[in-house]
């Protein structure tokens, strides 16, 4: 009888891993208090002074925060 691996591939491995480290970054709900959002926003923009990752959004005026924020909102699509 062959063996049966009753875990999830590798690749769905790695995928449930990395959202449950950005989940713990976010606050469902509450973008505006998300480290996800605001850790690579401009402190222009009203982010953190400090990210040693580098800015990627220059406000929450950015198309990608925006949808970033949909998702911490809770949004499907």
């Amino acid at each position: 009888m062959p063996h049966r691996n009753l875990e999830a591939p590798a690749p769905a491995r790695q995928s449930r891993r990395n959202f449950e480290t950005v989940a713990k970054l976010v606050n469902p709900g509450s973008p505006d208090t998300s480290r996800l959002l605001l850790h690579p926003l401009a402190p222009e923009g009203g982010g953190d002074v400090f990210h040693s990752g580098g800015r990627q959004f220059s406000g929450k005026d950015d198309p990608a925060w925006k949808t970033i924020a949909r998702w911490v909102n809770g949004a499907k699509d």
